[in-house]
Formats: C-alpha cells, sequence, structure tokens
C-alpha cells in the first residue's frame, strides 16, 4: 500500500465553511447521569467499560486518548476502559443505542439528537459553547475539561501549497460570499454540520494548533499509523 503523507504546508487553505461537533454519550441503561459519574464508573471497574469510536487512529478516537489522559492527571488514576472501534458513526451508534457498547466517543448528528433519551443519553459536547441543536447539554469545559472544548474539526477548503496570493485571496472572497446565502448556510445544516466562516489565515493557525494537539496524543498513547 502506497504511503501517503499529507502536511499542513502542503496546502493554502482558502478557509473554511464549518464545523464538526464532537459529543460524549452513553447508553441510557448506564447509572450515570455525568462525566463525574461516567469516569467514577470506569475507574472502579478497570476494563468493565466498553466505549467506542468511529475508528482507529480517527478524531474520535484521539479524543477518547486525550480524555483519558487528562482523566489520569486530574484524579491521579487511569481511565482503563476498553476501546471498540466501529467503521463509522451508523454502526457506532447502534452497538451504543443496543448496549453492545456503554459509551461512546462520536460527532453530532440530528440521529444522536432523535436518540437522545430513547436509548442513549448525551453527556457533554466538546466545543466552547453548547450545541444549539441540544442546548440542555453542557460543554467540557463545564464540565471541567476545557483543554477538549477546542475538539471541533474544521471543514476546510484548500489549494495547493504555493498557490498564487491573489488567487488566494479571490477564492476566499467567493467563500465568504457564499457563506451568506441562506441556501447554503441550509444545506450544510441538514449535513449535520455548523455552518460558520473562518478566513484563511484562522483556518491554517486552527489546522497547525490540531496537529500540535492531537501529535501530542498521538506521541503519548502510542497509536501507530497502519502500513
Amino acid at each position: 500500500m502506497p504511503n501517503f503523507e499529507f502536511r499542513v504546508k502542503d496546502f493554502a487553505p482558502l478557509g473554511a465553511v464549518a464545523v464538526y461537533t464532537s459529543l460524549f454519550a452513553v447508553n441510557q441503561s448506564l447509572p450515570v447521569k455525568s462525566m463525574a459519574d461516567l469516569v467514577k464508573l470506569a475507574q472502579d471497574k478497570p476494563g468493565g467499560l466498553s466505549f467506542c469510536t468511529t475508528g482507529v487512529g480517527g478524531l474520535n478516537h484521539l479524543q477518547l486518548e486525550m480524555f483519558k489522559d487528562l482523566v489520569q492527571a486530574k484524579t491521579g488514576k487511569p481511565l482503563n476502559v476498553t476501546h471498540v472501534p466501529y467503521n463509522g458513526v451508523a454502526p457506532a451508534l447502534t452497538a451504543l443505542k443496543t448496549g453492545e457498547v456503554q459509551a461512546c466517543a462520536l460527532p453530532y448528528s440530528t440521529i444522536v439528537r432523535n436518540f437522545e433519551g430513547q436509548g442513549i443519553h448525551v453527556l457533554a459536547v466538546q466545543r466552547r459553547d453548547r450545541l444549539a441543536a441540544m442546548p440542555q447539554v453542557p460543554t467540557t469545559g463545564e464540565l471541567g475539561y476545557g483543554e477538549m472544548d477546542g475538539n471541533t474539526q474544521l471543514v476546510t477548503l484548500a489549494a495547493p501549497a504555493g498557490t498564487a496570493p491573489e488567487v488566494v485571496r479571490k477564492l476566499e472572497s467567493a467563500l465568504q460570499t457564499a457563506m451568506k446565502d441562506p441556501a447554503v448556510v441550509k444545506k450544510l445544516d441538514d449535513l449535520d454540520v455548523q455552518p460558520t466562516f473562518v478566513n484563511s489565515s484562522d483556518a491554517l493557525n486552527w489546522l497547525n494548533q490540531d496537529v500540535e494537539k492531537f501529535g501530542k496524543i498521538i506521541k503519548k498513547s502510542g497509536l501507530a499509523v497502519a502500513q
């Protein structure tokens, strides 16, 4: 299999149009009402809690590893859970709803919202402010894990590195104009992402910060890229 390596410096971001919000949820039958309850249960039963994500090495897996690291730092005790990866949101959510797994880190979707209170309970969203679609759910920062508040995935459009600055500026301007169109915003809403315009400079900074943050998590957790 070819070894493809993508680096931020290989691209010239034009801007971003939306973010994906990630969250933590549990099977409704699990006797927890908060993230604190979840941590206590997992620490009281090491290895006894199955925690699913949407795939090995994906964003939600990295978020789980980050959460484990923060819990260890804050409580002095490890969060020893069994990681169960699934190939995407739908199978992970199905496993959570049926009780095949007890907890999960996964992206927000209307399916998640529809299952809230009907098989699953959402404990927290990993963002700096509450999600408009689920205003009753606290942020990770409100629950003492502010380091996770920025774990939203940026939907970025980019050109190849070396693209002429005037071309980048022109495309960035067109992107910003498009994001003022209600039809574009609605289409993004329908795709379960949260529409927002981020300019090219801020998008580049965001991506570099993600590389630094999750790079540390990958190294610390010992995750390896399959060849």
